[in-house]
């Protein structure tokens, strides 16, 4: 059986459209969710070469080992294996990019939408096999192995990550000098998504039997009951207690756009010991004297 009926595109060729219809298909709908979500970065203390690198990666690593087998395919079994290895990899392809404009167009069972995308997709196969004109549009469609990181990249709190943070005594960061000042120890421990009543006795006081260690940390220090944070978003409501500034959903909940702190104000007389969860607004040295692995920033 003849399956194109044309003469087979060399290799290279073929692993181009695979890396534009993966990016288009997988890497932009993943890198979208992550641009419009920064903070996840944030919370697995990426750098900004981390950040800059996971665009590159997720566009060119998976394509190009799929590229890989098929011309390995080819090898074994000629050129109708590899074609046919193209045409079965860009069918599924073609599926996950129909997937949402079919349930965009009111399809929402799963069990209607998957077989209408493997349909489509399929056809989208067969057209790449027999037409000229769709592996052309295959070929123009490869840019998008550029366009979808350069996206990524533009998304506003990205390029905030790709800023390197000021460093202390540059300018923008002042830590205090001159003659030593008490050093006083000061603990600030901010509880997050934990309701107030929760933490009471009947009395309205940390419940001791509970709570034993906030209850002594409430006697021992100032506990003012009564406040409560700017925003119910931990990203803005932290910085803003750190800072005294009220939060601006445009700055990310890092020292680069939030330079003065309660951080910046200690780190001359204090040794800081710092521990957050999805904020970065601590980056001397010794905060974080050690650098994660990497598997606990991926």
């Amino acid at each position: 059986m003849d399956l194109g009926g044309t003469r087979p595109d060399p290799v290279w060729r073929s692993a181009l459209h695979l890396l534009g219809l993966w990016s288009v298909a997988v890497a932009q709908p993943l890198l979208d969710l992550l641009g419009k979500n920064p903070t996840f970065f944030i919370a697995h203390r990426a750098d900004p070469f981390d950040v800059a690198a996971l665009p590159a990666a997720l566009v060119l690593v998976v394509p190009a080992a799929l590229a890989a087998a098929i011309w390995a395919a080819g090898l074994l079994g000629g050129p109708r294996v590899r074609r046919f290895a193209v045409a079965a990899t860009v069918s599924l392809l073609a599926a996950a990019i129909v997937m949402l404009p079919v349930k965009q167009a009111g399809v929402q069972t799963w069990i209607v939408a998957m077989p209408l995308a493997a349909a489509l997709g399929l056809a989208a196969g067969w057209a790449y096999l027999r037409s000229a004109a769709a592996r052309t549009f295959a070929t123009v469609l490869s840019v998008a192995v550029l366009v979808v990181p350069a996206v990524f990249l533009a998304q506003p709190g990205i390029r905030r990550l790709l800023s390197p943070p000021p460093q202390p005594g540059t300018g923008e960061v002042s830590l205090r000098s001159g003659s030593p000042r008490p050093s006083s120890p000061v603990l600030l421990v901010v509880i997050d998504e934990t309701p107030l009543l929760s933490l009471l006795d009947a009395e309205g006081l940390i419940d001791s039997t509970l709570y034993p260690n906030l209850a002594q940390l409430a006697r021992d220090g100032v506990w003012f009951r009564n406040a409560t944070a700017v925003s119910d978003d931990t990203r803005w409501a932290v910085p803003a207690i750190l800072s005294a500034r009220y939060p601006d959903p445009s700055l990310m909940p890092t020292q680069a756009d939030y330079p003065h702190s309660l951080f910046t104000q200690l780190a001359g007389s204090h040794r800081l010991r710092v521990a957050e969860s999805i904020t970065r607004l601590c980056r001397f040295e010794a905060c974080n004297p050690e650098r994660p692995p990497f598997v606990e920033r991926a």
